[in-house]
């Protein structure tokens, strides 16, 4: 029992017995510290006592005995932890009952036994609103997932709980084993799938939040009201909000790294402004520290927070979208309103401006590549989509939260349990799973992507000029050497132009193996960032040698790009072959061809429109090739 000795006569020099026909008695900070037992026995007629605002800190049983004409009792504000059995005992008519802002830890369950009357009761935990059952009014109003018996009161909410922790659990396990298995494997990809294994760790942590929320339930079920301060206020509860604001962050923060660096290899696939393996890392460990602050912030016993600022509701999560104003809300606006909003906001340029480049870098594709740009451009729209899905309810809802726009509960419960992790849950799907399916069936096509020409209209016959080798039809003649499969004036046609990277024009047939339509056809032997930047280097080099030599191509396209590799160890390398007429395959160059002799005829020209066509169609090449292998396989 706690000592105290200042009674309501040793404040206010009363006794409320001399006062027998007051009706309403006010003693608001009076600094009381005790009622003694039968204090009010004489005050029948009493219809309203008003005790706020003093330093109660326990109450007698039969403290209000002799109020039985009591309507309204007002003992807020006070220290109170302690109310024995029967304090309330005699208060027969009491209606409306305030106890908010206090501290009560101690009391029995049947605290409100012998308030048979009582209509209106103001507290400040949900649990004295189930212990006195039915009435007009009970503050605070429950949370918008738990009821008096469970954590999660909605049915279908549970269920969807288990169903997307486990999945986002399993799908990404999956996802972190298979790309550390691709990496083991093939020691290549290393930017991509460090930040794709990353992003899958981050979803992985939203997926043990989910079940340990799932968890709690089931452990609390049909007893949570009796427990409810004890979780939201515990240790688990605390954890289980860090993990999801870690998840959340980290994973939206490593879409925008991936959306940022593909952007930057598809928009601008000859700059030297990308991630490497160092600085992927870098990235890496910089998301991660930023991430775990934000979320840990809250928790490290910053005033600004207060006690429990995870455990505001029962899933343990601080999303502003309420009107409330708790410690912290400032804090959870800028995380989930401000930062989340600018994030979307550059994964959406990024995507949209990634698929305006495609869009535009296609428009000379036949029909296989159209459909291949309609594939992308429907990918693109889902991965923009997913995003906006997951995280503009959540903003939007905020922004009308903070103007005193009322949510609904059921909404806020929905949209944290459903909306908040489905990206977790998709994000799998998104970037491994479904990408890895669809490069299987591509590798199984029969049909390749290739450029429809546009040449420049020009006529000369300075082709000699360029110093190429000549080479007439020839016999594939397997010679075991580098170029495994080719014939020998292939070989010497490589040799000889190795360091102009320029090649006449050669038969479908003598160099099927190494055109870049060929490689693009297939899914076994896929193109790194190092093959592009190196093909896209050896590509420049051989436009740069024509440009000088004051002939432009006018037609260059997939048919007309061979690739190389010395030695596995090294990344590929790319030749650019003049055009011409090829009988033997569909595929030809009639509009840069004198249809009389099948050889080339281009002109001197210092025409800069020219020059100017020739790179756009280069551009428009490095376009598809780092879309094919960054978008696509390393999605």
């Amino acid at each position: 029992m706690i000592e105290a000795n200042q009674t309501i006569y040793d404040t206010v020099f009363i006794h409320p017995s001399d006062y027998q026909l007051v009706a309403y008695l006010e003693l608001s900070y009076c600094g009381i510290e005790y009622i003694e037992t039968n204090t009010f026995t004489a005050s029948s007629n009493l219809l309203q006592l008003i005790l706020a605002g003093n330093k109660i800190q326990f109450l007698e049983a039969y403290v209000f005995h002799g109020l039985h004409r009591l309507h309204y009792l007002d003992i807020s504000d006070n220290p109170l932890t302690e109310v024995m059995p029967n304090a309330f005992a005699g208060l027969k008519s009491v209606s409306m009952l305030d106890i908010r802002e206090t501290h009560l830890d101690t009391f029995d369950y049947n605290i409100f036994a012998d308030t048979p009357k009582l209509d209106f009761l103001y507290s400040d935990k949900f649990l004295f609103c189930c212990l006195v059952g039915e009435i007009s009014q009970c503050l605070p109003e429950p949370d918008q997932f738990s009821s008096c018996k469970d954590l999660m009161r909605n049915l279908t909410l549970r269920v969807l709980m288990w169903i997307l922790g486990l999945s986002a659990l399993v799908g990404n396990v999956f996802v972190i084993v298979w790309r550390l298995r691709m990496l083991y494997k093939r020691k290549k990809k290393m930017v991509v799938s460090l930040l794709v294994s990353n992003l899958a760790i981050s979803d992985c942590l939203m997926g043990i939040y989910m079940i340990s929320i799932a968890s709690a339930d089931l452990y609390y079920r049909d007893v949570y009201v009796y427990f409810a301060e004890q979780w939201q206020s515990g240790v688990w509860c605390k954890f289980a909000g860090v993990i999801s604001v870690l998840s959340s962050e980290a994973s939206l923060f490593f879409l925008t790294v991936i959306s940022i660096d593909r952007y930057l290899c598809i928009v601008y696939p000859f700059s030297q402004v990308r991630l490497r393996t160092k600085s992927a890392i870098i990235t890496v460990i910089i998301v991660w520290v930023v991430a775990f602050i934000l979320s840990i912030l809250p928790v490290i016993g910053v005033d600004q927070f207060g006690d429990a600022f995870y455990g505001r509701s029962s899933v343990c999560l601080a999303l502003p979208l309420t009107t409330q104003r708790p410690k912290g809300w400032q804090y959870s606006i800028v995380l989930f309103l401000g930062l989340n909003l600018a994030a979307f906001l550059v994964m959406a340029f990024c995507y949209i401006t990634i698929y305006l480049s495609v869009r535009s870098s296609a428009k000379g594709l036949h029909s296989s590549g159209s459909r291949e740009h309609i594939k992308l451009a429907t990918r693109m729209v889902f991965l923009v989509l997913t995003d906006m899905f997951c995280w503009m309810p959540i903003i939007v809802m905020g922004c009308m939260s903070q103007v005193g726009i009322f949510i609904p509960p059921d909404v806020y419960a929905w949209t944290a349990v459903l909306v908040l992790p489905l990206n977790s849950s998709l994000n799998p799907y998104l970037y491994t799973i479904l990408t890895s399916e669809t490069s299987r069936k591509k590798g199984n096509g029969k049909h390749s992507t290739v450029t429809k020409p546009t040449p420049v209209n020009s006529r000369s016959n300075s082709r000699d000029s360029l110093g190429l080798l000549k080479i007439s039809g020839a016999q594939i003649v397997p010679n075991g050497s580098e170029f495994e499969g080719a014939g020998i004036l292939l070989h010497m046609a490589l040799t000889t132009q190795r360091n102009s990277r320029l090649l006449p024009f050669m038969t479908r047939v003598m160099c099927r193996e190494f055109l870049l339509s060929t490689y693009q056809s297939r899914n076994d032997d896929q193109f790194t960032m190092k093959d592009i930047e190196g093909i896209t280097a050896d590509l420049n080099k051989a436009l740069e040698y024509l440009h000088n030599s004051n002939v432009t191509h006018g037609c260059i396209s997939e048919d007309l790009i061979l690739i190389e590799r010395i030695s596995k160890s090294e990344s590929r390398r790319a030749f650019l072959m003049m055009p011409g007429k090829d009988s033997s395959s569909e595929i030809s160059h009639t509009n840069c061809v004198d249809e009389t002799s099948g050889l080339v005829e281009t002109e001197l020209r210092t025409d800069a429109d020219a020059i100017r066509e020739d790179k756009k169609q280069m551009q428009s090449i490095i376009t598809r090739l780092s879309t094919t292998s960054v978008v696509v396989h390393d999605s």
